[in-house]
């Protein structure tokens, strides 16, 4: 199928003497298809299937069975290809006003390309809830580079992981930066005993031997020291479990 253009009735100035030979007529015709720009218009193919040799100098926008757009596509000497679609670019402040709903625009300063929705300009790339992870010395600076996106921040200092399928630990948070150890989290050990007095004996008890005594007795006959106590040694400080880690910035598509 082809789209031919169908010339309106021209409406000639009052006085305009019909021309009275066929090369008037066709010269007459041909300055105004002149004026209006019609002379070059070559046609348009259209249609499921690639034109026939006959139409490979017009440009051929394919459907599909149904009608439905496909591209364009022009004639490269053996085969039909698609035209790559280039969209307005400029810079930032030279965004269109007032575009339509899903106008593309590449902002050449940000050196983004850019679609207006919801009434207003937001990165092509990523859909409402994705989240990515950015570079950049100030949050400013990520933003501008970034438009439609905001900042992240039930994200900030926390390492993002995957929920369940059931979405039952959904945006729920877990772990902490430290921790500090309690006694029953310590692995079993020993400690060495306290080197201190090694002669002398106290209560009439016999002598220290590795520095506790031996054979020490109270006056009632019971071991004066039945339980030897080390010294003490450490801050109790917490312990930071955080992996090796750089801070970025993390957005979120809005």
């Amino acid at each position: 199928m082809s789209l031919d253009l169908q010339n309106s009735a021209l409406t000639l100035p009052e006085g305009t003497e019909f021309p009275g030979t066929p090369q008037a007529l066709l010269d007459l015709i041909a300055q105004y298809m002149a004026i209006t720009g019609q002379d070059s218009f070559n046609g348009i193919n259209f249609g499921p299937t690639e034109p026939d040799a006959d139409n490979r100098d017009k440009p051929w926008f394919q459907t599909d069975g149904g009608g439905n757009p496909i591209g364009w596509k022009s004639w490269n000497g053996s085969a039909w290809v698609a035209i790559p679609i280039v969209v307005p670019s400029g810079t930032t402040a030279s965004r269109p006003s007032s575009p339509q709903s899903g106008t593309l625009y590449l902002d050449t300063d940000i050196n983004v390309e850019l679609i207006y929705e919801r009434g207003q300009w937001r990165t092509a790339s990523g859909s409402p809830g994705d989240i990515k992870m950015v570079a950049g010395t100030t949050l400013a600076t990520v933003l501008t580079q970034n438009p439609g996106w905001s900042h992240y921040t039930d994200g900030i200092g926390k390492v993002l992981a995957g929920a369940k399928a059931d979405g039952s630990d959904a945006e729920t948070d877990a772990g902490a930066d430290e921790i500090t150890l309690l006694e029953g989290q310590l692995p079993a050990h020993t400690h060495d005993g306290i080197q201190g007095q090694t002669s002398a004996n106290v209560n009439g008890g016999g002598p220290l031997t590795n520095g506790f005594m031996s054979g020490d007795t109270n006056s009632d006959g019971v071991n004066a020291w039945p339980n030897s106590v080390t010294g003490s040694t450490g801050d109790g400080d917490a312990v930071d479990v955080r992996q090796a880690t750089r801070y970025l910035f993390q957005l979120i598509k809005d």
